[in-house]
């Protein structure tokens, strides 16, 4: 005989067909989920502060930090710059982060030179100059995520 053989006892086959229910049941609660169009309003109803799968941090993101994983919003920290994007956006406010100490910067004009290096790197529009020009930082879009500040040849960007 060719088929399969399963060394099995008539007294283990209860938790074989219980264990094959389960994972049925599990595959089938996986898809409910995902074809569910009223996910976010069905967790609202059960969770004041659960993620609803909306997508709105997943957009805000500028880094492509937030992924999704079953309708749930996940954070890639070796995406992340805490620019707290999504935390702005989430309108559950499931994402949490104290935007208060964000450390703006400045840029040292004595210093710049001009490079535009730290514009290219700024995600947000925050700053502002054309090549070989000083540049400076508009304080209302700078989200304190530091990347310029790492990027810039001369060290001119300092935290404020």
């Amino acid at each position: 005989s060719t088929g399969l053989k399963i060394p099995m006892s008539f007294s283990q086959m209860p938790l074989l067909v219980g264990f094959i229910m389960m994972e049925v049941y599990t595959v089938f609660n996986f898809f409910r989920v995902l074809l569910d169009k009223d996910f976010g309003k069905t967790v609202k109803e059960k969770c004041s502060v659960g993620c609803i799968g909306c997508g709105l941090c997943q957009k805000a993101c500028p880094f492509g930090a937030i992924e999704f994983e079953n309708k749930i919003a996940k954070i890639n920290y070796d995406k992340c710059v805490e620019c707290m994007a999504c935390v702005r956006k989430c309108p559950t406010k499931v994402i949490k982060g104290d935007i208060s100490k964000k450390q703006k910067v400045t840029i040292e004009q004595e210093l710049c030179v001009g490079c535009t290096i730290c514009k290219k790197q700024c995600k947000f529009d925050a700053i502002q100059g054309e090549l070989k020009d000083k540049h400076i930082v508009d304080e209302t879009k700078c989200v304190g995520c530091h990347l310029c500040m790492q990027k810039c040849p001369k060290k001119a960007i300092k935290t404020i």
